[in-house]
């Protein structure tokens, strides 16, 4: 939680309440301390080192912070009427309480000593609205610092109301509207609610969808969607052409979460059906939760539903994946939205609602999972399908590219035989040619080829002069003959 810097007038006086954690808090005289069997406490006088009322305050304020190990955040100081003395309320979870969220409500103002004094009380977030009354009975019972006199013994409904403030309503600007406790129907979440606002019929699940008569509007423990673009999953779908869901956000879970926060916060106004224009975020911090996530709060205004700038305050907590390899995960959402018209009235009540939000987050996952089965069966069935498909066109194309490269290696294969064959009908024409050259040659020298073979069995040709051929034949005509033209053989009887 953070307390911003403003400048806040109080009859005259400006009083600058900056990060209250910055300085060290001055050593106090002991104050009483009154813890009630209820579970709220009060503390009360005089601040050493504090020469005002705001200096006092802050001190306070700094000790808040000192013990329950954050800032707090204030609401807007007020003065009650006709009298000194100032009050703010301030919203802060105590770390070491295990992040409980309390309110508390800080008094100030001067003795007959001129010193200045002040008194604290605080509760848990859920009970503070029915515990305040008894806390300031009991501080006025006993702390008489001043003016605080009248205010004790003021009328009812004067005595809760400052300056400015109508008596009638007892409201505080920057106070708390009177709230009471709601429990969704099905159990799931718990939260307090300003009397006169509405829970949306949407709510359920573990989350809060909260409507005030100004048009206010409180989400608590809303979900997006997403999916890390970088997981594998991802990447096999968009291998796939699968579109990806509108209502999904598409982020690295480990991004920036101060500079997603714009796109954050349109994209979960969107999906409310919601036109958001002007979006202006002041600023933006990263905040601790119970089970250490990452969580970014972000304040700004925003004009939301067309009818003016609204002050915008919205906390985002990305979830790891469940699994590196879908790089899926889920983003809890929590804003609230109040019109700029009453702002100062409904700050510190909206930051009340928001700190007194619990659910039951085994219940929710255990209806989530129920709810979710059937679409994650019909997921896993696109998915499979999608599998299936790919893997037949692959298959199929293998099989194209196969029979494919068959043909090619047939076409290439009966090229390669029709070219051989034109090949060697060209060797054996050039080989008639010397044949039948040959013949002609040795007709007209007058010889011819015999052909005779040894003991060995070894067989010879030889071109020699018709008379000796023959006479060889005549001599021998078992063993030597007189070989045809077409028996020419080439390399010895004629060359190519």
């Amino acid at each position: 939680m953070r307390i911003e810097r403003r400048i806040l007038a109080i009859s005259g006086l400006f009083v600058g309440l900056v990060m209250i954690s910055a300085c060290p808090a001055p050593a106090q005289t002991p104050q009483k301390t009154i813890h009630s069997p209820d579970g709220w406490v009060v503390r009360y006088g005089v601040v050493d080192g504090a020469s005002t009322q705001p200096a006092a305050m802050v001190s306070v304020l700094r000790s808040v912070a000192k013990n329950s190990g954050e800032s707090p955040k204030v609401g807007q100081p007020f003065r009650y009427k006709g009298t000194n003395t100032v009050g703010v309320f301030y919203v802060v979870r105590d770390h070491s309480a295990g992040n409980v969220p309390f309110i508390g409500l800080i008094l100030s103002d001067f003795n007959d000593k001129k010193q200045v004094e002040t008194a604290l009380m605080y509760d848990t977030a859920a009970r503070f609205p029915s515990t305040l009354k008894p806390m300031m009975e009991t501080v006025f019972k006993e702390w008489r610092p001043g003016g605080v006199k009248s205010v004790a013994n003021a009328k009812s409904g004067e005595a809760a109301s400052p300056a400015g403030a109508s008596a009638s309503t007892g409201k505080v600007p920057g106070g708390l509207l009177p709230m009471h406790p709601v429990t969704l129907p099905d159990n799931t979440a718990y939260a307090k609610v300003p009397d006169g606002w509405q829970v949306a019929p949407k709510s359920g699940g573990g989350t809060f969808q909260i409507i005030g008569p100004h048009q206010e509007f409180i989400l608590l423990n809303g979900a997006l969607q997403a999916q890390d673009p970088r997981s594998l999953s991802y990447q096999n779908m968009m291998r796939m052409h699968i579109q990806m869901p509108p209502n999904k956000v598409v982020m690295p879970y480990n991004v920036d979460l101060g500079q997603a926060f714009p796109h954050l916060y349109l994209f979960a106004a969107r999906l409310l059906s919601w036109n958001p224009s002007d979006l202006k975020i002041d600023q933006t911090e990263m905040i601790p939760t119970p089970e250490a996530e990452r969580c970014v709060q972000g304040q700004g205004h925003v004009n939301n539903f067309g009818n003016g700038p609204m002050e915008l305050t919205a906390i985002f907590c990305p979830q790891a994946p469940s699994s590196p390899q879908t790089g899926i995960y889920i983003i809890y959402v929590y804003f609230s939205l109040v019109p700029n018209s009453v702002a100062d009235q409904e700050r510190l009540t909206a930051s009340a609602v928001m700190a007194s939000f619990s659910w039951n987050k085994a219940m929710v996952q255990q209806m989530a999972d129920q709810m979710s089965a059937p679409v994650i069966a019909r997921m896993q069935g696109i998915y499979q399908d999608h599998m299936h498909a790919l893997q037949q066109f692959t298959q199929s194309q293998i099989d194209r590219t196969h029979q494919i490269g068959q043909q090619v290696t047939n076409r290439i294969a009966e090229s390669d035989r029709q070219q051989a064959i034109r090949n060697q009908d060209f060797e054996q024409h050039e080989e008639d040619i010397g044949r039948y050259g040959q013949g002609f040659s040795n007709y007209i020298l007058d010889q011819n080829v015999i052909q005779y073979s040894d003991y060995h069995g070894n067989v010879y040709h030889e071109t020699v002069p018709n008379s000796i051929a023959y006479n060889l034949v005549q001599q021998h005509p078992d063993k030597v003959e007189i070989v045809d033209t077409p028996n020419y053989i080439p390399g010895i009887d004629f060359t190519k």
